[in-house]
């Protein structure tokens, strides 16, 4: 039994080219590359959810930057809270700290990216994925 949903990927990609061109196609692949894999920001996507130290599964960012990206970095109260606005995430932290201080954590987005580069550990298949109800 094929994968359908890379077929789905591949039919996609193979309209866009015969629509657009190559140039439309490398634009959208560039564009991914660019936006979350070749610099320490994108780290933040590894933050969120790969699996550097299991069993927990999602993790938070209190290092400097989290101003400039406007608290995105509190992923963990975001999860717990996801009606709170972003300008709160931090007051969420600070208001409950014997949920938040005792899990795991970064504060530097650039060792992160760098850990996750150089560890053999970790890869792209460091996550958990959760089976649909209906596939069991």
């Amino acid at each position: 039994m094929g994968n359908h949903k890379l077929d789905c990927c591949f039919a996609a990609d193979a309209l866009i080219i015969l629509s657009y061109g190559w140039i439309a196609f490398l634009y959208l692949v560039f564009s991914l590359v660019f936006s979350i894999g070749l610099h320490p920001l994108g780290a933040r996507w590894i933050q969120e959810h790969f699996l550097v130290a299991p069993p927990q599964e999602t993790y938070s960012y209190y290092g400097p930057l989290y101003i400039p990206s406007l608290n995105v970095g509190y992923h963990n109260e975001h999860h717990d809270f996801p009606s709170v606005p972003w300008n709160n995430l931090p007051r969420v932290k600070a208001t409950a700290p014997e949920y938040y201080d005792n899990l795991v954590y970064h504060n530097s987005w650039v060792k992160l990216w760098l850990k996750f580069l150089f560890d053999p550990k970790l890869s792209l298949y460091s996550r958990i994925v959760r089976k649909r109800e209906s596939e069991y």
